[in-house]
């Protein structure tokens, strides 16, 4: 009996796994799938923040992109996020506060409880969304950094490794679409 139950648990966490896997590849695809069929940047932006924070389980994200002339990131989609925080957090100056720090090193961060870390940009704002668990990472394409995806929640949590690489992996597939939107831009104007 003993070992018919270990059996059952086995196998109930093996098919949680699985879940998750194929929780996880749908978001990938219907990223590359919305990079694939559209041309328009805020389509492809809001699937993939739609994307990352339904297979993530995050009530708040968002994407910043970097203006490479004046060196700042600002918010160019964001769900879950009060209208003040976004206009309050306005444009952050490349390496300013975590988030541009993610940006400069070309590094993700993952902090347990945003409301309490010396590096915010903003601390009042900030903890006055009620955020916790944050994680950032740069969209990056080649040696490029193009802005940064950041994803919170307002109850406790712990980003895993595993979170990080599937941000990232939608950051890199984001910032390829990105770079391209902005190749063919150029070539129009050319």
């Amino acid at each position: 009996v003993v070992e018919l139950l270990r059996d059952s648990t086995e196998a109930r966490k093996l098919e949680q796994q699985i879940m998750e896997a194929n929780r996880t590849l749908r978001a990938l695809n219907t990223v590359a799938s919305a990079l694939n069929e559209s041309m328009d940047l805020q389509t492809v932006l809001d699937v993939a923040l739609d994307s990352v924070m339904e297979v993530l389980q995050v009530d708040a994200g968002a994407i910043m992109l970097l203006d490479h002339e004046s060196q700042t990131l600002s918010h160019y989609v964001h769900r879950g996020l009060p209208e003040e925080f976004v206009t309050g957090i306005g444009e952050l100056a490349l390496g300013e506060g975590i988030v541009g720090k993610v940006a400069l090193l070309k590094e993700p961060v993952v902090l347990n409880d945003i409301s309490h870390d010396p590096g915010v940009a903003r601390p009042k704002l900030v903890a006055g969304a009620g955020h916790q668990a944050f994680c950032s990472v740069p969209l990056q394409a080649k040696d490029r950094v193009l802005g940064v995806m950041n994803v919170g929640t307002t109850a406790p949590r712990k980003f895993s490794a595993e979170d990080v690489q599937l941000l990232t992996s939608i950051a890199n597939q984001v910032a390829v679409a990105i770079e391209n939107r902005m190749l063919r831009s150029e070539e129009r104007r050319g």
